[in-house]
């Protein structure tokens, strides 16, 4: 599963890889034809439930993972 979102004429787009959760970015305005590539933190559980989300807030990406559970609910927020 991938999630994708534009931003400032960059593309970025988050996606399960052998390496974990990675973030792709594209600036199609530069004059580069290359990729970066940003390995995102991720939630260590054995269950499931985890939710992933990519979202903008005051011009920054924001990766957002959340992890349902019984007892505690974790909500984790990093601004990239």
């Amino acid at each position: 599963m991938y999630y994708y979102i534009t931003l400032n004429g960059t593309i970025y787009i988050s996606c399960v890889s052998v390496h974990g959760v990675v973030l792709l970015s594209h600036d199609f305005y530069s004059e580069s034809n290359e990729f970066r590539v940003v390995k995102l933190p991720e939630y260590q559980s054995d269950k499931k439930g985890i939710r992933r989300s990519l979202t903008t807030s005051g011009g920054f990406i924001m990766y957002v993972t959340a992890f349902y559970q019984t007892e505690d609910d974790v909500l984790k927020i990093w601004r990239l």
